[in-house]
């Protein structure tokens, strides 16, 4: 059955959109609780410079000498996760110093053919190698004075955060949203104290995320000692008995 949501001219007239797929009632709900919280701002107002995407440079051959940048698109962003092992790479001489992410930058995929494509987000750590972005993430830097990019990080991995990000997306051949329409974004600025409270969880997790990733590393060359141990014990017994006749 064919669902109708229903809305005032005045609204539509406001938000300079006709397509249906802004208007599903479920979109509708999420943006009038948010507009009820009396500290909700734009995000356009909560950042130090304009929301900016990456590109893809002309020149991206890579040759031997050439120093290899990991080159980042939608499939490399998880939730709260940048998956490094799987990215493409550029040639750093093909860069500006402009397009290289900086620690604290905020990365989130608003292009996709799926709408679940779209509002993946992940920080960039202090930690991470040198890194920039195709044209279909976004890259956030915050105003930290008025708003943690760790809490944005985790809100917009949110159900409020995400689903804002359909929202305001529209369908050509596939789905995407503008950088101007990612400031557009209702952003609860909650005090200090509680934003501080969300980093803090965040970092731990990454702690315990990078102690996983060491524990199986260390099962799996534990497993690999034994078997080449095995191995070696049996050449050894082996040698020892050409040795006897």
């Amino acid at each position: 059955m064919a669902r109708i949501s229903i809305v005032k001219l005045s609204e539509i007239e406001g938000v300079k959109r006709f397509d249906a797929g802004r208007y599903r009632t479920s979109f509708l709900k999420l943006e009038k609780d948010l507009k009820k919280i009396t500290i909700i701002r734009k995000l356009g107002y909560l950042v130090v410079e304009p929301v900016r995407t990456g590109y893809t440079p002309r020149n991206r051959d890579i040759y031997q000498d050439d120093i290899r940048i990991h080159f980042l698109k939608t499939d490399n962003l998880r939730e709260g996760v940048i998956d490094f092992e799987n990215s493409g790479f550029l040639p750093a001489r093909s860069l500006s110093e402009s397009d290289y992410l900086k620690f604290k930058n905020v990365t989130v995929t608003i292009s996709g053919a799926h709408y679940d494509i779209i509002g993946k987000a992940a920080i960039f750590l202090d930690y991470y190698p040198q890194a920039v972005t195709d044209h279909n993430i976004a890259v956030i830097e915050t105003d930290e004075n008025l708003l943690n990019p760790f809490y944005l990080t985790i809100f917009l991995n949110s159900k409020y955060g995400r689903e804002q990000l359909w929202m305001l997306s529209r369908q050509t051949e596939q789905f995407n949203l503008s950088c101007r329409e990612v400031e557009e974004l209702l952003i609860p600025l909650f005090d200090a104290d509680f934003q501080q409270e969300i980093e803090i969880l965040v970092k731990n997790s990454f702690d315990l995320i990078e102690k996983a990733k060491s524990l199986y590393s260390q099962a799996e060359n534990l497993i690999s000692s034994k078997i080449l141990n095995f191995h070696l014990h049996n050449k050894i017994i082996a040698q020892a008995f050409l040795l006897l006749l």
